[in-house]
């Protein structure tokens, strides 16, 4: 969910770049063009005329340049990259879960770890970005398993249930 939001609030703001950036400053620094030809002449009523026959605001338009213009396109450039990115990761997340059930540890990809193979639990990043491997050998075979809070809801809750089930790490505060 918290994917979707970011990805969605990410486009919505490219979205009002691109409106800001083609639409309303380049209108904005029209405007202001204009009034600045009234305002250094002394001749406001000829501003106020002309601004109501336009149909602007009577008001002194903002100040815009085309850095102002250059920058809304700037924004967006990093905005829709990283706000596809982001819907690009509830897409390839969709319907992946994480559980812990009372005999194994079950990863995103299928994987069914059973406690007893759990070695270790590497929490070194957990406090820093939500992220956990659960380190684990069976026979000849070994792997790690990442728990990441970011991506999976109540992964706390998870990581919380491999300790309890392992005696391996100390409970997560939730």
């Amino acid at each position: 969910m918290k994917w979707l939001v970011m990805g969605l609030v990410l486009i919505g703001f490219g979205g009002l770049c691109i409106k800001d950036g083609a639409l309303v400053y380049p209108q904005q620094q029209a405007q202001y063009e204009v009034y600045e030809g009234f305002a250094e002449t002394d001749n406001m009523a000829g501003w106020v005329e002309r601004a109501e026959s336009e149909g602007w605001s009577t008001d002194p338009p903002p100040a815009r340049s085309d850095m102002d213009i250059y920058t809304q396109w700037g924004m967006l450039a990093i905005s829709w990259p990283l706000g596809f990115a982001a819907l690009g990761m509830v897409i390839w997340f969709r319907g992946r879960k994480l559980v812990a059930t009372e005999e194994a540890l079950v990863g995103h990809r299928g994987e069914r770890v059973l406690y007893n193979s759990i070695t270790a639990i590497d929490k070194e990043r957990w406090d820093s970005k939500g992220i956990a491997y659960v380190l684990w050998e069976e026979g000849e075979e070994s792997g790690r398993i990442k728990i990441d809070d970011w991506v999976f809801r109540d992964a706390w809750r998870v990581l919380d249930e491999v300790e309890d089930q392992t005696g391996l790490g100390e409970p997560v505060p939730g």
